[in-house]
C-alpha cells in the first residue's frame, strides 16, 4: 500500500519566483471532508482551493482556506448537478488548478467532468467505509478520473485499476 501523492510541488528554496502548483479539493461535508482534511500533509505544500457545502462543519474545518460554496443537496438532484457543473466552469476559469482531488461525494462529479474537458489531472479517493459495495460517485469517477485510489484490497475488487493506499483513518 502507498500513500496518496499529488503532482510535484514547487521547491520554494530553489524556485522562489515560480508559483506553487494549485490543487482544487472538492468534497461533500461530513466523512468525505474528514477524508481530505486527514490527508493534509499531502496537500499542504500546494496552493489550495476548496469546493464544498456551506454547512457549519465545513465552515469550521475550512475557516482558513479559500472555499467556493457548492449547491446542496447533490444526491439524485439533477438541478444542483447542473448548477454545480456551471460553478465548476467558473471555478476552473478563475482558479486554473493543476489538479483536482476528491474523496466524494456527488459534488465531485461535475468538477471531474470539467477537469477532463480541460485536461486537468484528477485523483479520486474511494471512501474506506464501503469496502465491498462501491459508491455511486466512485463508479462514475472511475471512468473519468486519471487516478482512483482505494483503501483496501477488498475495495480494489470494485475498481481493478485503482491503486491501493494506506487507510486514511
Amino acid at each position: 500500500m502507498v500513500s496518496p501523492q499529488l503532482p510535484d510541488a514547487v521547491d520554494s528554496a530553489s524556485e522562489s519566483s515560480a508559483p506553487k502548483k494549485k490543487i482544487l479539493l472538492v468534497s461533500s461535508s461530513g466523512g468525505h471532508l474528514k477524508h481530505l482534511t486527514a490527508t493534509m500533509p499531502a496537500w499542504e505544500p500546494y496552493e489550495r482551493v476548496w469546493v464544498s457545502f456551506q454547512q457549519p462543519d465545513v465552515e469550521s474545518a475550512l475557516k482558513d482556506e479559500r472555499t467556493y460554496w457548492a449547491y446542496y443537496p447533490t444526491t439524485r438532484n439533477l438541478k444542483n448537478a447542473v448548477r454545480n457543473f456551471f460553478l465548476a466552469l467558473k471555478v476552473f476559469a478563475k482558479e486554473r488548478p493543476d489538479a483536482v482531488v476528491s474523496a466524494g461525494a456527488g459534488v465531485a462529479v461535475p468538477f471531474f467532468v470539467v477537469a477532463k474537458l480541460r485536461g486537468v489531472k484528477s485523483q479520486y479517493i474511494e471512501c474506506y467505509d464501503r469496502p465491498t459495495l462501491p459508491t455511486m460517485t466512485g463508479k462514475m469517477l472511475y471512468v473519468i478520473a486519471d487516478e482512483v485510489m482505494v483503501q483496501s484490497s477488498a475495495a480494489q475488487q470494485n475498481f481493478p485499476e485503482a491503486q491501493v493506499i494506506h487507510p486514511i483513518f
